[in-house]
């Protein structure tokens, strides 16, 4: 079952003691208690997070705060901190650090599944650990992943638009934390707008879920080439978890690739760490030692392979993608996919309008299909699929054919259902009790990212002719013939 450790961040607004005490996070705190309830999770507290909680100065609070871990279970036989001290270095006993570095090593040893907390210190000891960044959760996502896993409704999906910088709503809060980084904001805004500059929103009921703002033929720093500067990249604070900086990565995407841009670049300031880690993710490098005049890091991804490209197939992907996939490098394999599901992974796939000049990507209600990393489960006894293989997405039944690229991150194999939540986290369109059902057996978890859908899919007549297929898919099939594989590369295309 699914054990989630709570950082004393994450277990106060659970409880608050007195209404002056109530908090941001105690309304999604207390969602999280309830959904975890019902899937039966376990919300732990460490031993020396009780013990730091215990030494609290204000008597009255200490006493009800007793009360309330008591009625919390707590980490059995945690592991020793000494796991971690090679990498994060000796603290003192009984300080922050002391408490950081405990969680963290609860983590690193796999005595829980995810660690929830707020602390933007341990995130970033979480990536000196090389512990996946889905382990470490704050309250909002970690909230969203467990109503994916229940399948639970929520509230309608946002509305993701093209709109002019004059359309916007400048009162709305998204701008806020805007107007506090970059001085003069608003007289910028003003200019971009008389400019005719556009982006995209995501709009949710009360506001701006997200926004991205660009220019092009921006070549600032002489990066060479048709060149995109993103102006503006932000995600609400009050929409985490729900993968909408992958949501404006896909339609940021979709339109360099559908105009031929060569480069795209942005700042951001070292302290936006979960951004930069983002950007990392998807290519974006830091351009050598250049700052602006406000102290940010200059950011960039290259969309044309240079002669110096990754001879790795999943590296290639992530430097030049999406979409960039080179059937060289990697074994590729064919992935049949019932329409039900593939709506749930694939929305836009049912949303094919979309045009160079305006991109109509679906209003996903879930955070698997906002996503451009997702996950996909299988009883197939193939064995797990290496790094950067190609998948082929074989929409079955009605298309009869492949509909959708993507490139593998990791694959295992397992029959543990609280092991394969964690492996696929927001990723997965199966609900904890769908992953149950199929760990009756021994279930092959694949992580990949979405590289394309294609305007029209291959169908098995053609995949059957080109040597591809010898019969229709009924489980995940590798593509084995050299000219097979030449024939697709061909027919896919380096870019859609």
């Amino acid at each position: 079952m699914l054990r989630l450790l709570l950082d004393t961040n994450a277990f106060i607004p659970l409880g608050p003691v007195r209404t002056q005490d109530i908090e941001e996070q105690s309304p999604p705190a207390a969602d999280l208690r309830r959904i975890a309830s019902r899937l039966g999770a376990h919300l732990l507290l460490h031993p020396e997070s009780v013990r730091e909680l215990s030494r609290d100065r204000d008597g009255e609070r200490r006493r009800v705060r007793e009360l309330q871990i008591r009625g919390m279970e707590q980490l059995s036989n945690p592991p020793p901190i000494s796991m971690v001290e090679a990498q994060l270095g000796s603290v003192p006993r009984e300080s922050n650090d002391w408490v950081d570095h405990h969680l963290l090593a609860a983590v690193a040893a796999d005595a829980v599944h995810h660690l929830i907390t707020e602390d933007d210190v341990i995130h970033r000891k979480a990536r000196r650990l090389d512990l996946e960044p889905e382990r470490i959760l704050r309250i909002q996502p970690a909230l969203a992943y467990l109503r994916t896993l229940l399948s639970e409704p929520v509230d309608p999906p946002p509305d993701v638009r093209l709109r002019f910088v004059h359309e916007l709503d400048r009162g709305d809060p998204i701008f806020e934390s805007l107007r506090s980084d970059y001085p003069g904001f608003d007289e910028w805004l003003t200019r971009v707008a008389r400019d005719q500059r556009q982006g995209w929103t995501i709009e949710a009921p009360a506001g701006y879920a997200g926004l991205c703002l660009w220019k092009e033929q921006d070549d600032e720093y002489g990066l060479g080439g048709k060149v995109m500067k993103v102006s503006t990249f932000k995600v609400s604070e009050a929409y985490r978890g729900h993968r909408y900086g992958d949501l404006l990565l896909k339609a940021l995407f979709q339109y360099l690739s559908a105009n031929s841009y060569d480069v795209v670049w942005l700042t951001v300031f070292e302290r936006h760490a979960e951004l930069i880690e983002l950007l990392r993710e998807f290519g974006f490098e830091v351009v050598g030692d250049q700052r602006t005049r406000l102290g940010e890091l200059v950011m960039a991804k290259r969309l044309v392979p240079t002669d110096d490209r990754p001879s790795e197939a999943f590296e290639f992907h992530r430097a030049y993608g999406p979409p960039a996939v080179d059937l060289s490098l990697a074994p590729a394999f064919i992935i049949p996919i019932q329409p039900r599901y593939h709506r749930l992974l694939f929305p836009e796939y049912e949303q094919q309008a979309a045009t160079s000049q305006q991109p109509s990507l679906p209003f996903p209600r879930d955070p698997f299909g906002n996503a451009l990393r997702k996950a996909y489960l299988s009883r197939s006894g193939i064995h797990p699929l290496p790094r950067g293989a190609t998948i082929l997405m074989y929409r079955s039944e009605d298309e009869q054919g492949i509909t959708a690229v993507g490139v593998v991150e990791a694959a295992v194999r397992s029959q543990d259902p609280s092991a394969i939540a964690q492996f696929t986290n927001l990723r997965t369109v199966y609900s904890f009790e769908e992953i149950t059902e199929l760990a009756s057996r021994e279930v092959l978890a694949i992580r990949f990212r979405q590289d394309r859908l294609l305007p029209t899919p291959i169908g098995y007549d053609e995949l059957h002719e080109a040597g591809v297929l010898r019969g229709r898919p009924q489980t995940i099939t590798e593509v084995t013939s050299k000219e097979a594989i030449t024939w697709l590369g061909q027919r896919i295309g380096r870019s859609p």
